[in-house]
């Protein structure tokens, strides 16, 4: 009888493909109003999801702050989601940002920002100031409306915190 050798565990690993495509969201006015920039991004959430799964978003703008891209950072259905603004290195090489509008939504629907919400933030100034981005806005969003840090006074030059 042959000797049958059993044949080597096989290990699965993943692929990561990142794909950039363009696509026209805004025309070419500048995105600085927190309003126009809500009316943006709640187009691209899913609004099947968005009152149980948290998710984080980032709007990459460039010089002219027009928008470049969206970009989905991170999922949770817990109630505290990770996001780290390090990763952004990966997702938007040669992609010419300037500036961001980090944004999340609120499935509980509170829009006022708790202490992970500034920490969240602050975390996101000091990864800005590292790249010469600037950190336009953080927004917290539901279906009945959002929360803007630059407009409450939270987010003001570079400084995250509450006035």
């Amino acid at each position: 009888m042959e000797n049958m050798e059993t044949p080597p565990r096989m290990r699965l690993v993943a692929e990561a493909q990142m794909i950039y495509k363009k696509i026209a969201i805004t025309g070419s006015k500048p995105m600085s109003d927190s309003k126009k920039l809500y009316e943006l991004l709640i187009r691209y959430w899913n609004m099947e999801t968005i009152e149980w799964q948290e998710t984080f978003k980032v709007l990459l703008l460039n010089g002219r702050r027009r928008v470049l891209g969206i970009f989905e950072l991170s999922k949770s259905t817990m109630a505290t989601i990770a996001a780290y603004p390090d990763f952004l290195l990966f997702c938007v090489p040669g992609i010419p940002v300037r500036s961001m509008v980090i944004a999340h939504n609120s499935p509980t629907g509170s829009l006022f920002p708790k202490e992970a919400d500034l920490a969240l933030a602050e975390k996101f100034v000091t990864f800005c100031k590292g790249d010469r981005i600037t950190l336009q806005d953080h927004l917290i969003i539901s279906r009945q409306g959002y929360f803007s840090f630059r407009d409450k006074g939270f987010l003001a030059n570079g400084i995250c915190g509450k006035r």
